[in-house]
């Protein structure tokens, strides 16, 4: 075990993977939660909200940014980055993902611009496949440790595979939560009428 300590820098390895947890695997997929709940409220009109999640969006994005600079500086001072391993070169992948996203990001068309359902496609691209990597990424640097160290961080492969789970629910989900919302509302367009027959609420105002 000595012998291990002198050959892998652990205390560094685990600074690289928090931080890289903290980035890609919970502010990134949060900031892109974000401003996808703010299509809800687009779509109603609530421009006020809309613009609280965009820049919440903006700011949860900045500080993941930083995360990936400092695991970053991390990996390239205290490593030996022969880039042999798919971990490695996933890693140079998301560090050019992570600094494209926001770059794209900065140059947004404005709504009605011809240009903006191009620049909306590529931005989402990046955004997506940038926590995709990430995700897979976590779990390739995971196991590496295990192989360095020969200890099983079985629990946090599951606990970062819940979160994972609960992530994409979120992600699944967003768009129907006014609909969701709505059902506990009488309208035309939720309400199903049976039998001619009008919900009570609505009998009772027209009485």
């Amino acid at each position: 075990m000595i012998l291990l300590q002198r050959v892998y820098p652990f205390h560094w390895i685990k600074v690289h993977g928090w931080l890289m947890w903290l980035s890609m695997g919970l502010l990134m997929p949060v900031a892109i939660i974000l401003v996808r709940f703010s299509s809800g409220y687009r779509e109603k009109g609530d421009l006020k909200t809309v613009r609280t999640l965009v820049y919440a969006h903006i700011f949860v994005q900045v500080i993941a940014v930083l995360a990936v600079i400092c695991s970053a500086v991390v990996a390239i001072t205290k490593f030996d980055n022969a880039f042999t391993y798919t971990h490695e070169r996933l890693g140079l992948a998301l560090w050019i993902l992570v600094w494209l996203a926001p770059l794209v990001g900065l140059i947004r068309p404005q709504h009605g611009v011809r240009s903006r359902p191009i620049w909306y496609g590529i931005h989402w691209i990046l955004g997506t496949a940038g926590v995709v990597l990430g995700f897979y990424n976590i779990y390739t640097g995971l196991h590496a440790y295990e192989v360095m160290s020969g200890t099983s961080l079985r629990t946090l492969q599951i606990l970062f595979s819940i979160q994972l789970s609960f992530c994409a629910l979120l992600y699944l989900t967003q768009d129907r939560w006014q609909y969701l919302i709505a059902q506990g509302k009488y309208s035309k367009t939720v309400t199903p009428v049976y039998n001619g027959q009008k919900p009570k609420a609505e009998n009772e105002n027209e009485v």
